[in-house]
This record gives C-alpha cells, sequence and structure tokens, in this order.
C-alpha cells in the first residue's frame, strides 16, 4: 500500500497547486494501485476499498475537466509571435517501455543511475530527511551510437515519468527570441506534468560554450540555466537529462552540481556487452547451421551499439533477395551471410573521436 499512498498524496499535493495533468495521472494510478491490492485484502474489504477507487475516477476526470477549462481559457500571446511567425512549438512527452535488460552492458553507469537517479526518485522522503533534493540534472557522455539515449529512456520507464526528448532544431527557430519561449513552453510543460524527465539529445548543440559569434546561443545559454535552477527549486519530481559526445565543448556553467550533479560515462561496449547485444539482435531473426556469436563479439572491437546492429542488418540482406527472387519464404541467414555482412562492416567511431573523449575524461578525473 506505500506506493498507493505516495501516488494518492502525490496525486492530492498537484490538485493543490492547480497541476491538472499531473494530478489526474496520480489519481490514476492511485486508483489502480488500491485496485491490484485488493488480492490481499479480505472480501469484507472491497466494498469499502471499491468505493474509494470510485472516488479517485471521479476526481480524475475533474482533473481533465479543468486542464481542458484552463487549456480552452487561456490567453493568447501576441508578444510571443508576429506575422508569417511559424512559432508552433507544443512540447509533448512520450511514455518509453525501455528497461535496463534492453540494454546491453554498462552495468557502471547503470548502477550509478540506479544509486543517484532512480533510488531518490522512488523515495524522496528519505532524502529529503537527509536534506537531499531529488530534483537536478545529469550528464551522460559518451561517443556517438552508445546507448545515451536508451539509457535515458530506461530512467524515464523506470521512474515512471513523463519524458520530454528535445533536439536543438525542436528549440533554435528564425526569429528574434523564439528559442528563449521555446525553452520556456518546455520546461513549463514539465512542471506541470510534475513528474518528468527533459532530455536534451546532442546538448552541445544547446549548452555551448559563450562567448562565441553566435548571438542566439549567447542568449539561450543564461535561460537554459536559469530553467534549470528553477528546476531545483520545484516541488515536484523533475531531472534534466543531457547526452553529449562533445562534453568538451559544453559552457562550464552547465558542469556544476545542482544543474548537472552526476557525469556518467557511456564507453563502448565491451566484449561481454558486444556478444549481449548480439544475441538479442539474432534472437528472432530466423538462421539455419552455426554461427559464431562469440566470434563475431570479438571481430567488432571498437564498434558502438549502432555499427553492431548494421552489421546484423546487413546480414539478412542476402537472405531477403534470396527470398523474393525465389518465390520461397524460407530462407534463412547462414554463417556465409554473416561472414560477408563483417567483411563489409567497419566502426564508424573516428579515431580522434576517441583520443578526444580520452583527453577530456583524463582532465576531468
Amino acid at each position: 500500500m506505500l506506493d498507493y499512498e505516495r501516488a494518492f498524496q502525490q496525486a492530492i499535493a498537484d490538485d493543490e497547486n492547480r497541476r491538472w495533468h499531473s494530478a489526474r495521472k496520480n489519481y490514476v494510478r492511485a486508483g489502480q494501485l488500491l485496485l491490484q491490492s485488493m488480492a490481499d485484502m479480505s472480501p469484507a474489504d472491497w466494498d469499502a476499498a471499491l468505493q474509494s477507487v470510485s472516488r479517485l475516477v471521479t476526481a480524475a476526470e475533474r482533473m481533465k475537466a479543468l486542464e481542458e477549462q484552463e487549456r480552452a481559457a487561456a490567453p493568447n500571446e501576441p508578444s510571443a509571435r508576429r506575422d508569417g511567425d511559424d512559432y508552433d512549438f507544443q512540447p509533448t512527452a512520450e511514455r518509453p517501455d525501455v528497461h535496463f535488460d534492453d540494454v546491453a552492458g554498462l552495468s557502471d553507469a547503470k548502477e550509478v543511475i540506479r544509486r543517484e537517479i532512480i533510488q531518490p526518485w522512488k523515495y524522496p522522503d528519505v532524502y529529503r530527511r537527509f536534506h537531499q533534493n531529488t530534483n537536478g540534472g545529469i550528464l551522460l557522455y559518451g561517443l556517438p551510437g552508445t546507448g545515451k539515449t536508451m539509457l535515458a529512456r530506461c530512467i524515464a520507464t523506470e521512474t515512471d515519468a513523463d519524458f520530454f526528448h528535445v533536439r536543438c532544431s525542436d528549440i533554435v527557430g528564425k526569429y528574434f527570441g523564439e528559442a528563449e519561449r521555446r525553452l520556456k513552453a518546455l520546461f513549463q510543460a514539465a512542471r506541470d506534468s510534475g513528474n518528468a524527465i527533459v532530455f536534451f539529445d546532442e546538448f552541445e548543440a544547446l549548452g555551448c560554450k559563450r562567448g562565441g559569434h553566435s548571438t542566439v546561443m549567447n542568449r539561450v545559454v543564461p535561460e537554459l540555466l536559469s530553467q534549470m535552477d528553477g528546476f531545483e527549486k520545484h516541488d515536484g519530481r523533475l531531472v534534466v537529462i543531457a547526452g553529449t559526445n562533445r562534453p568538451w565543448a559544453l559552457d562550464s556553467a552547465f558542469l556544476r552540481p545542482p544543474r548537472m550533479t552526476h557525469h556518467i560515462y557511456v564507453p563502448l561496449p565491451d566484449y561481454e556487452a558486444r556478444l549481449y547485444l548480439l544475441k538479442r539482435l539474432f534472437k528472432d531473426i530466423p538462421c539455419k547451421g552455426e554461427i559464431d556469436l562469440t566470434l563475431l563479439a570479438r571481430a567488432t572491437e571498437g564498434f558502438n551499439c549502432a555499427d553492431i546492429k548494421n552489421v546484423v542488418d546487413q546480414a539478412t540482406r542476402d537472405p531477403i533477395d534470396r527470398s523474393i527472387r525465389s518465390g520461397n519464404a524460407e530462407q534463412f541467414v547462414t554463417a556465409q551471410d554473416v561472414d560477408k555482412a563483417l567483411r563489409a562492416a567497419h566502426s564508424s567511431v573516428q579515431p580522434a573521436d576517441v583520443a578526444e573523449m580520452e583527453n577530456w575524461i583524463r582532465k576531468s578525473a
């Protein structure tokens, strides 16, 4: 019943603070958890529990009505747009269904995330007792294709949070002040959710060092810093995750706690991670004969996760062609197909990027 109480109390808090969207979600979640707990109740308590569920559903419907009324009554903001302006940015959240088991390797990164991110999220009262803030920021850094985005989605799944996936192109517009307005809209949507993760993909494009010739970036960085500072003081559960391939390009102000309290390195997959990924990728692919995945895992050293998936995709090309040409769908991937794909494959990881990443890690240690 602890999860039910937590969801119910969060719904009450959201309701009192006029966070209708988050309150509705938490009322619904509380009702679901209460229904699940009925399996452990005596039949004599079922009627009372069902009445409570009915009240929670009614409360959720009331939150939805209030949310729709507020949206309909919201005034237009002519100062935020001009004639011909294409400012139509509407931050939308998703609910990922990606788990840590779906991510190959990265045991060290997963452990840090569980200890420093997921535990505070799930047990906020414990952390507040020790005067620890459960909001804040995380930096996921590593070479391209190593799984930073998947890790961010895993965090959203594990914490049952709304996931706002943001790219630089989503924020930077062509009109003066548009980027700042979009950032404000994004963070307001996350605050309204009350239980949200904002993930900035390729964060170096937004959080770059100030002082260059880009007047847009010189305005965006202070606004982004200001919004992140506001997250820390929020009474909901909100986290900013920044993913980057170039941490050395970030403005140093982002790297300080509490904006980016945790810096988590996401390395290239090691042998065990590559083997795990290959087993998952080949799991549902029709194969014939013996395919030595251990040999394939050793042969793909230095490959990132995207490169390894590309090898598997290429191994299916000839069987697909054979199926089409022969009219016989019962074709399979063979060891020869895999060998051909491996001979044509190469790592997309650039040695210069590896050296620059290692140099930054060494200097940051």
